[in-house]
């Protein structure tokens, strides 16, 4: 539900996981969330170090 852009406390409501720790045991990481991580990262950085050389 995370991934279809629900929030946790309402993917907990729905799914009826009463504490995050349980919520959590439940939530698979998979190849295409890691993948994307990176990406998000990695944007991430090029938009900080494009920061700092305008600044310099």
């Amino acid at each position: 539900m995370e991934r279809a852009g629900i929030p946790r406390h309402i993917a907990m409501g729905i799914s009826g996981h009463r504490t995050e720790s349980v919520y959590r045991r439940y939530d698979i990481v998979v190849e295409g969330d890691l993948q994307a991580a990176g990406g998000k990262l990695a944007r991430y950085h090029e938009k900080q170090v494009a920061k700092l050389r305008r600044v310099t």
